[in-house]
């Protein structure tokens, strides 16, 4: 089974690593070095970390049991700024729950917002997110700016269950 919560402070290292690994596999192929290097510099230990120490970063993982499996980030509450699952656990409603737990304690009302890949927008469109502008890239980051009310994702998720 899988145990979904807020990432501790010494699992920071293994998340990252797991986020590294999935972008190099999935989301890398489709971007210039720029937006390479530009998804890896974010992701630096350092700034992950200053990011979660202001307030602005939160981390929720799936662990299951080998260890951290999923990982899914919230900017400041509204936007999803990462959501990546080891290839080996693609397809078992991780995503999901993830999402799930992430906006569990954000005002049903709220527009979440999330600038998914060209990889994740399916799963986006999935959940209820709807495009807001066309493809875009931005420092060699390519992505579809989307939103969704937090209660739309919650019920679409629950609805996919039943």
């Amino acid at each position: 089974m899988y145990d979904v919560r807020c990432m501790r402070p010494d699992e920071l290292e293994e998340t990252l690593e797991l986020i590294r690994s999935v972008f190099l596999r999935f989301e890398s192929p489709d971007y210039s070095d720029e937006g390479t290097n530009t998804f890896l510099e974010f992701i630096e230990k350092g700034n992950i970390q200053n990011g979660i120490n202001k307030g602005e970063l939160k981390f929720w993982v799936c662990n299951a049991g080998s260890g951290i499996v999923g990982v899914i980030a919230m900017k400041n509450e509204c936007h999803i700024c990462m959501l990546f699952v080891h290839k080996n656990f693609h397809r078992q409603g991780i995503s999901k729950r993830l999402v799930c737990e992430a906006l569990s304690d954000v005002v049903p009302k709220t527009d979440i917002t999330v600038n998914s890949s060209p990889y994740a927008k399916d799963f986006y469109h999935a959940v209820g997110f709807d495009d807001t502008d066309s493809l875009t890239t931005t420092n060699g980051i390519i992505y579809v700016p989307m939103k969704a009310k937090c209660a739309k994702i919650i019920s679409m998720i629950e609805n996919s269950y039943n």
